[in-house]
């Protein structure tokens, strides 16, 4: 069971909700059309219709729906919200699919809920506006790579928006990039040998930050 004071810390800190009075907060996660659901490691996380999910524990992988390999998109952590962007779909379905990346719960908020805070309160419409805007630059950007020329563009690119390191299996990174692990061994092998990056094991560190960004 988890504590409400502590889910509704978490919606206060994030851009969508940050407007809310707290008791307005304290309703949304008192309300009884909201709940948690959980999720383990590679299972889907879903509460059979369309609203906001709050991650409370772990973190979440979101995939590209579409044929062939499955592309990662992102992975949020605890504090992150998803479905946003499919919310108000006409299709009325989800575009991606999530999967718990570990162990991972998360606070559910159905469609009505969000739509009513939309209506009545233009602060968070404007904030919800403003949080899909951030999400079209983001996927602009990962359009970018995914449509890169060559795999190893596609890793340069990947790399040049990542923290100076990442961490993570080659095959969550071949995923992210939507191709074979063995393209994944060959595009950093290029890197390494170009001097830009460095692999150990399975981290990768930029070397060269302005030279991976000249080849992409």
């Amino acid at each position: 069971m988890f504590d409400k004071g502590e889910i509704t810390a978490l919606l206060k800190k994030h851009p969508i909700f940050r407007s809310l009075s707290d008791v307005k907060l304290s309703d949304i996660v008192s309300d009884s059309r909201c709940k948690t659901v959980s999720a383990s490691d590679g299972e889907e996380i879903s509460a059979n219709g369309l609203g906001l999910f709050l991650i409370l524990t772990g973190s979440v992988l979101v995939f590209r729906k579409g044929n062939g390999l499955p592309v990662l998109l992102q992975r949020l952590e605890k504090g992150k919200v998803f479905g946003a962007a499919s919310l108000f779909s006409e299709e009325n379905e989800a575009v991606t699919i999530l999967r718990a990346d570990g162990d991972a719960s998360a606070f559910f908020m159905p469609i009505g809920l969000i739509t009513g805070l939309i209506r009545d309160n233009s602060a968070f419409a404007l904030s919800y506006v403003t949080f899909l805007s951030g999400k079209i630059r983001f996927l602009n950007k990962r359009i970018s790579e995914l449509s890169a020329p060559s795999v190893t563009q596609k890793l340069a690119a990947y790399l040049t928006r990542e923290e100076n390191s990442i961490a993570q299996t080659k095959v969550k990174l071949a995923s992210a990039l939507g191709i074979g692990r063995a393209s994944l061994y060959r595009a950093l092998d290029e890197l390494t040998e170009l001097g830009l990056i460095s692999v150990d094991g399975r981290s990768v560190t930029v070397i060269d930050p302005e030279g991976l960004s000249s080849i992409i």
